[in-house]
């Protein structure tokens, strides 16, 4: 038996392409497969392993409908060039950012509702 691994995060979006453009443009993932309906994403640091999965769905508002889940967090070489790139991308902040013992975080939502988060870990010393 196959040991249980992260395949996918499977995200429900209004428009595939302005949706890869905020997370290309943002956080610098790269597309790596396309399909009619979905593009599959990823950061280029990372060449394997799991992908974000964004799937057009045009007519269904409650396949549309975000919360607080899924809750994608990301870590970040340098947060605020980031935070503030996001921001001008249209990404709102939930919160304010947080100092916490080894690092920052903020919490944001996409500009289609789905919530991430930026996590930056301290320098060492």
């Amino acid at each position: 038996m196959a040991a249980l691994a992260l395949r996918s995060v499977l995200l429900f979006v209004r428009d595939k392409h302005v949706a890869a453009s905020f997370y290309q443009q943002g956080l610098g993932l790269s597309v790596i497969a396309e399909t009619p309906v979905s593009l599959h994403l990823r950061p280029e640091s990372q060449p394997a392993g799991p992908s974000i999965v964004l799937q057009q769905i045009d007519d269904s508002e409650a396949c549309l409908s975000v919360g607080y889940s899924p809750l994608i967090n990301w870590e970040v070489a340098d947060f605020d060039t980031t935070l503030y790139k996001l921001l001008e991308l249209g990404a709102k902040m939930d919160g304010a950012v947080r100092y916490l013992p080894g690092g920052k975080s903020a919490a944001l939502r996409a500009p289609d509702g789905h919530m991430f988060g930026l996590w930056e870990p301290d320098a060492a010393t």
